[in-house]
């Protein structure tokens, strides 16, 4: 299993900031700072990317992405 992940992505509302792994994504953020867009995209964060950039380009839709997202130690114990 690969590690997990941070790419960035620019959208009209600043960098988007995508945090995942192969379970799926952990968190997606949108920062201020104008930061280039990642060059290498691994498969299991890029239907995050497309499904943005479809938001992005006014289709009408829901996301439809895996997620995996991220939990403190509190929320871990009070799921056992």
């Amino acid at each position: 299993m690969e590690s997990n992940q941070i790419i960035y992505y620019k959208t009209p509302i600043g960098t988007a900031k995508i945090n995942g792994d192969e379970l799926g994504i952990q968190s997606i953020s949108v920062k201020e700072e104008t930061l280039e867009s990642s060059k290498k995209i691994p498969n299991y964060v890029n239907e995050c990317v497309l499904q943005l950039g479809e938001y992005f380009n006014g289709t009408p839709k829901e996301f439809d992405l895996k997620l995996n997202p991220l939990e403190t130690i509190f929320q871990k114990k009070s799921m056992e």
